[in-house]
């Protein structure tokens, strides 16, 4: 299958906004999203775009900041405020949508705002510090409303708890009063609200919006530092299942509103705060790499007995679209590709290749880096997430170091910082920050023309073997990051392919790997992944003279054209040869100007395409 292109950042940059009323305290309809009408790549460090799709006049894409994370589990009052979309299991802060005193300000009716969705339930209410358990600290003490809601309070156990005696009649109770609307589209009015609050109507519905409607009574021993900062723990949007073909949180036992693949997805699809792509424009494969059901089947794989990915977070919808889809890929190592007229997705999994490269293949020259730059060679890495066993504050892992790598990079510690900002579970960072930190130490990539018979077979994402003796690689599996097609007159066909390769380790996701990070990092051989064994043949027959003052002239043979000649020299008498002359291959002599009087030791040899150099041969000439 043909894919490819080149890295692109171009894609709607829209946003979205609730208008909060600030009198009547409802929200005004959420404006829309425009449709994304081009190619979009994403995914942590990769971006590919299809060579086969239209053309798209997009605004370039800004990344910035997300303004999410400095306030994620407040609840905060704006006039007017992105909205939240809520995935997975994390707490969350709001926006007030309205408050009102009555009862000559005995009790506080507020209206916070959590998601612009659907949500599955509420799981937790955080009052400061305090988080009260739906179902053990938060129960039905007040039943239901008129509309068969519950209407939660604390018991008697509750610091929440207590005596009240306004009129001399003194009654104990729960303080707190909390009905929870999980914003389907059709929900009706909050009941009690309506009854309570003269200015709250059964119009004031808001629909699509999950909130909570709090009802506090003032009592000085509770509430004498003013009203608590509230948030809630929920379980975000029932997604739909691309394997069980239906909606849902749980399906078949299964999470699927945990799932990364599935949460993109519906950021893709979604029609409210989502790019609008539509359906037939997403790859839902189950079976083929690339798909969004196999991804979905792979983030269910078990890896130290939990699923091998989940996806828990909140971002809003001032995010740029690039900037959330890099959130949800970093939670499953994923990168997300347009080609074919569809988007595919491919999460961070293995899968075994069905194509080998050989040099018969080969119709144009070879790039190759052997080694990274030294602003993408880190030997350990740090990494940042929302903890649930700490409240979902944000966290640091213990850091991943290796002693292995940092001697390979000459002793100097360096590190990498990640932002796991959609993952909330201990174990899950540390095996996606190792991910990264194993992905890195394998630095050998190079760019390749290939004939459309076999490019043709390949689209970016893919493993792929690769056999090419001169280089030592025998079924040595790369990921393709790009493909290009082009016109090249080494072709029989007037076209070729250029893939862009990087090395693969194949163990990298493997639960063997994962669940005992430390050993399996310092048992990580890179070198056997960064060596070239390529024989470069060496020049022949050295011949040294000085034609004038100030000259030497070498004249050398070779049977091969390499992509450069090396000519090094220095006196006779020193230890350091000049290093910085070379011609090109298809030379056979060069002269050196401006050299002082002295005996020089000459030395000269091939240098690849792939920096590979050749054993050298050397010589020895007087300069007057």
């Amino acid at each position: 299958m043909c894919g490819g292109g080149n890295i692109i950042d171009n894609i709607l940059d829209a946003t979205v906004e609730i208008a909060v009323a600030a009198t009547i305290g409802y929200f005004f309809p959420p404006a829309g999203l425009s449709a994304a009408t081009g190619a979009l790549i994403a995914g942590g460090t990769t971006a590919v775009a299809a060579a086969f799709s239209p053309s798209a006049d997009l605004p370039n894409l800004t990344v910035g900041a997300d303004v999410v994370n400095s306030g994620r589990n407040v609840t905060i009052r704006q006039t007017t405020a992105p909205q939240r979309v809520v995935y997975g299991s994390i707490r969350t802060g709001g926006v007030f949508a309205h408050t009102e005193t009555t009862g000559n300000n005995e009790f506080l009716h507020t209206f916070v705002v959590l998601a612009c969705h659907k949500t599955e339930s509420l799981v937790k209410l955080h009052l400061d510090d305090d988080a009260l358990v739906v179902g053990s600290d938060l129960t039905n003490v007040f039943g239901n409303d008129s509309n068969s809601l519950p209407r939660l309070g604390v018991g008697s156990g509750s610091s929440y708890y207590g005596t009240f005696d306004p009129d001399g009649s003194a009654t104990t109770e729960s303080s707190i009063r909390v009905v929870y609307h999980d914003g389907d589209d059709n929900q009706v009015a909050d009941a009690t609200a309506v009854s309570d609050i003269s200015q709250w109507t059964t119009n004031h519905r808001l629909r699509g919006l999950t909130y909570i409607y709090g009802r506090f009574r003032f009592l000085n021993d509770i509430y004498k530092n003013g009203l608590p900062s509230i948030s809630a723990e929920l379980k975000g949007k029932p997604l739909f299942s691309v394997v069980e073909n239906g909606t849902g949180y749980t399906q078949n036992g299964k999470d699927k509103g945990r799932n990364p693949a599935l949460c993109i997805r519906d950021f893709l699809t979604d029609t409210k705060y989502g790019l609008k792509v539509p359906t037939s424009e997403i790859n839902d494969s189950t079976t083929v790499a690339g798909g969004f059901g196999y991804a979905e089947t792979r983030c269910e794989d078990t890896i130290n007995s939990k699923p091998r990915y989940l996806c828990d977070g909140v971002f809003e919808t001032s995010g740029t679209p690039k900037s959330i889809l890099d959130r949800l890929l970093a939670s499953c190592s994923g990168k997300l590709i347009y080609q074919n007229g569809k988007f595919n997705l491919y999460v961070g999994f293995y899968t075994a290749p069905t194509v080998t490269i050989t040099e018969d293949d080969i119709v144009g020259e070879i790039v190759m880096q052997t080694k990274a730059g030294r602003k993408d060679v880190f030997n350990g890495i740090k990494a940042k997430y929302h903890n649930r066993d700490e409240k979902f504050v944000d966290t640091e892992i213990t850091p991943i170091t290796s002693t292995k790598f940092k001697t390979e990079d000459d002793g100097e510690e360096i590190f990498a910082n990640i932002q796991l900002t959609m993952v909330s579970e201990t174990n899950k960072a540390n095996e996606l920050a190792a991910i990264e930190l194993l992905k890195s130490r394998q630095q050998i990539s190079f760019t390749v023309m290939v004939s459309m018979r076999q490019g043709f077979k390949i689209q970016a994402g893919d493993f792929v073997a690769v056999t090419i003796e001169r280089f030592g690689f025998s079924s040595k599996v790369f990921e393709c990051l790009e493909w290009t097609l082009i016109s090249s007159t080494n072709s029989d066909m007037g076209l070729a392919c250029v893939l862009s390769l990087k090395e693969t380790d194949t163990t990298v996701f493997d639960n063997s790997v994962l669940s005992d990070i430390s050993t399996a990092i310092e048992a990580t051989d890179p070198a056997t992944n960064t060596t070239l064994t390529a024989t470069v043949v060496a020049p022949t027959n050295l011949t040294l003279t000085s034609p004038a003052a100030g000259k030497i002239k070498a004249v050398w043979e070779c049977t091969t054209n390499p992509s450069d000649f090396i000519i090094e020299y220095k006196l006779t008498s020193a230890s350091t040869y000049t290093t910085d002359t070379k011609c090109r291959g298809s030379f056979r002599q060069f002269t050196l100007s401006h050299i002082s009087a002295g005996n020089y030791d000459v030395r000269v040899f091939s240098r690849d395409a792939s920096a590979v150099d050749s054993a050298k041969i050397s010589g020895t000439v007087s300069v007057s």
